[in-house]
C-alpha cells in the first residue's frame, strides 16, 4: 500500500520463537455454503456512465421531492411534554426513565428552540395512500446528533397535519439505543409493523457478474436530496463514480475514498452502504487451500482482514493500492476464490534502528512496488513487536523469523473484487497488537464529590494510578483527582488497553504533515477541549505524528456514541455531561479522498466527564 504500514490489527498474541508454516487443524472443515436468498434480481442496466434514480412507485405512497418543513411547527403538539423531559435531566442519557427524582424537582430553565427544536431537520417526502395513516404526510427527520458520530440518526414518520400527531415508524428509522429524552418523547408513539416496501433496503444487490450479491453493511450514512449536493449536515460518505446501474435501485456507487462499499440512494435520499464478501473469514463456511510450497491454511481461523488500531477499521473492506501486474497468483481456495502474493518478494533491507527515518527509505519502491513494500513493512512491524511484548506480556524476548521464515508462512495474501479491486488479508500469528493509545479521563463535579469509574476494555495494558477493578477518587470541581487508593493527586485518569471489537472509520481529513498544528488548533476547539486539555493531548499526540512517515496524515475522530462501543464506561454518580473523543491516524505517502468529517460537541453541563485518547496504523507504542 502506499505510503502505509502494514496495518494494526487487535489482539494480543504470543509470537512462537520458532513460528513455522501454518498447520491444517484436524477439525471437521464445513464445505456446506448456506445458498443467499437474493432479494433484488434486477437486469443490470449497461449504460453506467450516466446517474438513475431509483424506480418510483407511487402506489402506497405518493412521493414527492423533498421539502423542508419547519420543525417547530411540526413539534408544537409535543413542546410541553418534551421540555418537561429535557428538565433537569442528565445530559444524554439514553430515557426519559433515567432522570434522577432530585433533578426533577429542581429542573434548569429549557431554551426551547435551542436545546429541543435545533435537533430535528423534518422534510415531507409524500402523501401516504394506504391505511392506518391513509392521507397523512411521510416526514423523514434528520436528527442531530450532539458531538461527533460516524452516521446521521435518521428516522421516517408519518404526521397528520390536522391534528400535529407523528407516529414513529420504526420499521422505516434508525434504531440506535442513543438517544435524546425529548425525542424518547416522540418514540413513544409508534407502529412496529406498518412499513413502505419501496422504501426498504434490499438485504443483498446483485453484482453485474449476475453472480455474486453484495450485503447491506449500514442503512442512514445520509441524506442526499438531489444528484449534486446532500442535505444531510451530520456525516455523509463520499460518492464516487457510478459502479452500475439497476434497472429497480437506481445508480449504485463506488466509494470515492480507499473503503470499499459500495452505495445506494433509496427515493427520498437516504444513503445505505452494501459490502461484498468473498466469505474467506466467515466462520460458517471456512475455506481451505493448499499453496504451492505443499502447506495449508484454513483461512477463517488463521487469517484477518487488515484493519487498523484500536478497533477502527474501514466498513466492507480496505482497497490495498497494488495492481495486478505486482501479484502472482499463488491457486484458488476450496470454494474457487483466487488468492495473490507479491510477484516480487525480496527483502528491501534497511539499517535495523526501528526509526521512520529509516522505515522512508522505503519511499522510492511505494509507487513501483507496493506489494513488496507492503510485505516489508508488515516484517518490519512484526519485528517492532517483540519489544513491546516483552514489556506488556512480560514474557522474554521471542526469537524472531528470519525473511525467508516469515515468507513461508504467506502473510500478507490478496483477493480480488468483482469490480478488479485488491483487498488484503493477514495471518494472525504475525499480525501486530494495538492499543487504544493513552485514553485520559478528566472529571468535573460541581462540588467535590466521590466518583467511582470503571472502563470496559478487554485487556489493560498500563493504567495510571492503579486500576484495582475500577478507580474510586475524590473530585473536585477544578478537575484535580485525590484517589483514594494511595492517598495521591492526580490530573486525570489514565489507562491504555486492548479491544477485540471494531468500529468503522468512514470519514475523517487528509492533511498534510505541515499543516497539523493549525489543524489541532481548530479542530480540538471544534470538539470541545478547554486549555489544558487541548495542551496535553498535543503534547502527547503532535510530536508521534510529526514523526510518523510520509507528507501526509490521514485523521479521523470517533466520538462519545461511537466510543462506547468499544470501551464502555461506567461512572457513578452518573455525569450529566459524557463526551469522549478517540483519534486515529495513518500516515500517507500521497493525499486520498475520504469523506469530511463533522466536528461539535455538547455544551458542558453540571457534572462533566472529558476523555480523550487514540491509536495509529503506525506502530506508536513501541518507539
Amino acid at each position: 500500500m502506499s505510503g502505509r504500514l502494514a496495518v494494526l490489527v487487535l489482539g494480543m498474541l504470543a509470537l512462537s520463537a520458532c513460528a513455522t508454516a501454518p498447520v491444517v487443524s484436524d477439525k471437521k472443515i464445513d464445505e456446506v455454503v448456506t445458498p443467499v436468498v437474493v432479494e433484488n434480481k434486477p437486469a443490470v442496466v449497461e449504460d453506467k456512465g450516466i446517474e438513475m434514480k431509483p424506480v418510483v412507485d407511487n402506489s402506497e405512497v405518493l412521493f414527492n421531492a423533498p421539502k423542508k418543513l419547519d420543525s417547530e411547527v411540526i413539534l408544537a403538539k409535543y413542546k410541553v411534554e418534551m421540555i418537561k423531559a429535557v428538565e433537569g435531566a442528565p445530559y444524554q442519557s439514553t430515557a426519559a426513565a433515567t432522570i434522577p427524582a432530585a433533578r426533577r424537582e429542581s429542573p434548569d430553565p429549557v431554551d426551547w428552540k435551542v436545546q429541543v427544536v435545533s435537533y430535528y431537520d423534518f422534510f415531507d417526502i409524500g402523501e401516504i395512500k394506504i391505511a392506518p395513516y391513509q392521507g397523512q404526510r411521510l416526514l423523514l427527520l434528520d436528527l442531530r446528533i450532539e458531538g461527533m458520530g460516524a452516521s446521521p440518526s435518521l428516522h421516517r414518520l408519518a404526521w397528520d397535519s390536522k391534528t400535529g400527531k407523528l407516529t414513529w415508524l420504526p420499521n422505516l428509522s434508525d434504531n440506535n439505543p442513543y438517544t435524546y429524552e425529548h425525542f424518547e418523547v416522540i418514540k413513544k408513539n409508534l407502529d412496529k409493523k406498518f412499513t413502505v416496501k419501496t422504501l426498504e433496503s434490499p438485504q443483498f444487490i446483485t453484482l453485474p457478474d449476475g453472480k455474486n450479491v453484495a450485503q447491506l453493511q449500514q442503512w442512514g450514512m445520509g441524506i442526499r436530496l438531489g444528484l449534486a449536493e446532500t442535505d444531510s449536515k451530520y456525516g455523509y460518505p463520499v460518492l464516487g463514480k457510478v459502479a452500475f446501474n439497476d434497472a429497480k435501485l437506481g445508480s449504485v456507487y463506488f466509494s470515492e475514498s480507499v473503503g470499499g462499499c459500495l452505495y445506494v440512494i433509496s427515493i427520498d435520499g437516504i444513503i445505505s452502504s452494501y459490502g461484498y464478501d468473498p466469505g474467506l473469514l466467515d466462520e460458517k463456511s471456512s475455506q481451505i487451500m493448499k499453496f504451492s510450497d505443499g502447506t495449508m491454511t484454513v483461512f477463517n481461523t488463521e487469517y484477518s482482514q487488515l484493519v487498523h488500531g484500536c478497533g477502527i477499521g474501514m466498513s466492507c473492506y480496505y482497497i490495498e493500492d497494488v495492481k495486478a501486474a505486482d501479484l502472482v497468483e499463488i491457486g484458488k481456495t476450496s470454494k474457487g476464490i483466487s488468492l495473490f502474493e507479491a510477484k516480487d518478494r525480496k527483502q528491501i533491507v534497511v539499517k535495523d534502528t526501528g526509526t521512520d527515518a529509516d522505515l522512508d527509505k522505503l519511499a522510492p519502491f511505494r509507487e513501483t512496488m507496493p506489494a513488496t513494500v507492503e510485505l516489508n513493512q508488515a516484517y518490519e512491524n512484526y519485528k517492532s513487536m517483540n519489544d513491546f511484548l516483552t514489556e506488556v506480556e512480560k514474557q522474554g524476548k521471542p526469537v524472531v523469523m528470519t525473511y525467508d521464515k516469515f515468507l513461508a508462512t504467506h502473510p500478507v495474501l490478496y483477493w480480488k473484487d468483482p469490480f478488479g479491486r485488491f483487498a488484503g488479508i493477514i495471518r494472525n500469528d504475525v499480525k501486530p497488537a494495538a492499543e487504544c493509545g493513552k485514553p485520559v479521563i478528566y472529571l468535573y463535579p460541581e462540588k467535590t464529590t466521590k466518583v467511582s469509574v470503571k472502563v470496559g476494555i478487554d485487556e489493560f495494558t498500563k493504567t495510571e494510578p492503579a486500576y484495582n477493578n475500577g478507580w474510586e477518587v475524590m473530585a473536585e470541581p477544578s478537575g484535580k483527582l485525590t484517589n483514594l487508593a494511595d492517598g495521591q493527586n492526580y490530573p486525570y485518569l489514565f489507562w491504555e488497553g486492548i479491544s477485540k471489537k471494531q468500529l468503522s472509520m468512514d470519514s475523517g481529513f487528509v492533511i498534510a504533515k505541515k499543516d497539523l498544528a493549525k489543524f489541532l488548533d481548530e479542530s480540538l476547539v471544534k470538539m470541545g477541549l478547554n486549555e489544558q486539555e487541548s495542551k496535553d493531548f498535543r503534547e502527547f499526540w503532535e510530536p508521534k505524528m510529526q514523526a510518523a512517515q510520509g507528507n501526509y496524515l490521514l485523521i479521523s475522530f470517533v466520538g462519545t456514541r461511537e466510543f462506547n462501543k468499544i470501551a464502555p464506561s461506567d461512572i457513578s454518580p452518573k455525569p450529566d455531561t459524557l463526551i469522549r473523543v478517540f483519534m486515529y491516524y495513518q500516515p500517507l505517502a500521497k493525499p486520498i479522498k475520504i469523506a469530511p468529517q463533522k466536528l461539535s460537541a455538547p455544551e458542558r453541563k453540571g457534572f462533566t466527564v472529558f476523555e480523550w485518547g487514540g491509536t495509529s496504523s503506525d506502530g506508536w507504542q513501541t518507539k
